[in-house]
C-alpha cells in the first residue's frame, strides 16, 4: 500500500494542475498540459490530503464560475422569451409554448391549456390563414411541427 505523504501545501506542478482544473480542464487535459499522466493526479488525490483538499476547492470554484455564467445567460434567455411573449408578430402557438415553458421552468404545476376545442381550432385556423395570406411566410414550412398534437392533446382532428 502506498505511503501517504504529509505535505503542507501542493507542489508548484500540482498548483499548475489545480489552476487548470479551476479553469474547467479535465484531469486528463490538466495532467497532459503539465507533462504528467492522469493517473499521477489520481495518485496525488489518494495519497496527499493537501492536494485532495485543494482539488475539491478547485472543483467548487469551477462550479461557482459555471453557475455565475448560467445566471448571466438566463437573463438574456428571459429577455428573448419576454420578447416572444410580447410580440404580436409571433405565431400564437409559439407564444403559448413559450409561456408554458416559463411556467414549467418555475415549477408551476402544468395544467391543460385553458381552452376548449373551439379555441384550439380558432388558433390553428387563424395561424393557417395568416400563413396562407403571406403574412407569415417565414417559417411557414414548419407550421406542422409547431402545431403538434401534444400542445392540444384533445384536438388532434384539427391538426394536419
Amino acid at each position: 500500500m502506498p505511503r501517504e505523504l504529509k505535505l503542507d501545501a501542493p507542489t508548484p506542478q500540482q498548483k499548475r494542475v489545480l489552476a487548470a482544473l479551476t479553469q474547467g480542464s479535465t484531469i486528463t487535459q490538466a495532467a497532459g498540459d503539465n507533462g504528467i499522466d492522469r493517473t499521477t493526479v489520481h495518485y496525488w488525490c489518494r495519497t496527499q490530503p493537501a492536494f485532495r483538499n485543494a482539488l475539491e476547492r478547485a472543483k467548487e470554484i469551477h462550479g461557482e464560475a459555471v453557475r455565475d455564467g448560467l445566471r448571466v445567460l438566463s437573463q438574456s434567455a428571459l429577455a428573448v422569451i419576454k420578447s416572444i411573449l410580447d410580440s404580436a408578430d409571433v405565431l400564437p402557438v409559439i407564444r403559448l409554448r413559450a409561456a408554458l415553458a416559463v411556467l414549467h421552468a418555475t415549477g408551476v404545476p402544468q395544467a391543460a391549456p385553458a381552452f376548449d376545442a373551439d379555441s384550439a381550432e380558432f388558433v390553428y385556423r387563424v395561424t393557417c390563414d395568416r400563413v396562407n395570406s403571406g403574412q407569415l411566410a417565414a417559417g411557414a414550412e414548419n407550421l406542422s411541427t409547431l402545431s403538434t398534437p401534444s400542445l392540444f392533446p384533445r384536438n388532434e382532428q384539427f391538426l394536419p
